[in-house]
């Protein structure tokens, strides 16, 4: 089988909702059938396929789904497509926000809306970051720059923030992932801020921020 971003749409679209299912704790019967039928009509006919496809859904406990799922993404290669790297690329970007006490859950998920979406958008608070994030060879900078995107439209205030300047920061990549202060000095690498010690969470927009 091709690697997993070399699949078309359908498939990439299917294991993904299976994916978010299987990492949420609550897989769906239907995003597996929806995966299995997309791989059938492909003509990739593994045991998994046909046991989702020759069993009625109802009938799949919660083990099924999850055992079943895992063997349908690991045909596929999902842990090695973008969706896997942006998944780790967002854990190292959470130790940023819960460095500053900013809390609420942040994830990589296909918004309804948007049926036809393979690449996954941030949510944070349930508000949505606009576009789909685009991996590219080094998907940190830009899921730095899509939770940031995300952070500040839902809270209407700037993270992260300088410690000495109080000014907001930005992701920057010239020779390694860093929050970089608009005074124009590197602060971390991305993943690496220092907790806060002044109240948690976003600050009020600044000039200059």
């Amino acid at each position: 089988m091709d690697s997993f971003d070399r699949l078309p749409q359908p498939v990439r679209r299917a294991a993904a909702l299976v994916h978010i299912g299987l990492r949420d704790g609550h897989p769906h019967a239907d995003a597996l059938v929806d995966l299995a039928c997309a791989l059938a009509d492909r003509g990739h006919d593994g045991p998994a396929v046909r046991e989702i496809l020759e069993r009625l859904p109802a009938d799949l406990t919660p083990g099924d789904l999850a055992r079943l799922g895992r063997a349908l993404l690991d045909g596929v290669a999902f842990g090695s497509g973008s969706w896997a790297a942006l998944e780790h690329a967002l854990d190292v970007v959470r130790r940023d926000l819960r460095a500053a006490g900013v809390d609420g859950p942040v994830r990589l998920t296909l918004p309804d809306w948007d049926p036809e979406a393979d690449a996954p958008r941030v949510e944070f608070r349930g508000f949505y970051q606009g576009l789909p994030v685009e991996p590219g060879p080094r998907p940190l900078l830009p899921m730095a720059d899509a939770v940031q995107e995300v952070v500040i439209e839902e809270s209407h205030q700037v993270w992260p923030v300088c410690p000495r300047h109080g000014l907001g920061l930005h992701p920057a990549d010239e020779r390694a992932p860093v929050w970089r202060c608009h005074r124009g000095h590197d602060v971390a690498p991305i993943g690496g801020l220092p907790p806060r010690h002044t109240p948690p969470g976003p600050h009020p927009r600044a000039p200059g921020a």
